[in-house]
């Protein structure tokens, strides 16, 4: 069993140890601090007050047509249109390339299962009925 006393100078020698640390981080927050500031004072003329420039906002992957019809839209479309048979996401995505939706992704069929999925978590009449395969479940539709 470890005597008190030699706890106690474990402890104390933690303590100083991030004690020193502690000084370490702040002296190298400081350091990077004025290192970002003078880039920014070398990349525009002068130093601004309220920082660097935030970035542009990013743009979409491109799920959208010309005409506006998103990849989800144009997919329910297809399994309504389809009125319960059971259809790939294969085939459901070259139907909505019919129906005017485009992607820039290299797996259109991810989106569209993925789509179809949150769709139908949020109470979208649609339901899996094999690997990448969806139907419209609608009575109605």
């Amino acid at each position: 069993m470890l005597d008190p006393e030699q706890i106690q100078g474990q402890l104390k020698e933690i303590e100083d140890s991030l004690s020193r640390l502690e000084q370490k981080r702040s002296g190298l927050i400081t350091m990077k601090e004025a290192l970002e500031n003078w880039l920014q004072v070398q990349s525009n003329g002068k130093r601004s007050a309220d920082g660097p420039k935030p970035r542009e906002p990013r743009k979409p992957r491109g799920t959208k047509s010309d005409r506006g019809m998103s990849l989800r839209s144009a997919a329910v479309q297809v399994l309504m249109d389809a009125r319960g048979k059971a259809l790939h996401v294969s085939e459901i995505w070259k139907k909505a390339q019919a129906l005017g939706a485009t992607t820039s992704t290299k797996r259109p069929g991810g989106v569209i299962d993925s789509s179809l999925h949150l769709y139908r978590k949020k109470g979208g009449p649609v339901e899996k009925s094999g690997p990448a395969t969806w139907k419209w479940v609608d009575a109605q539709g």
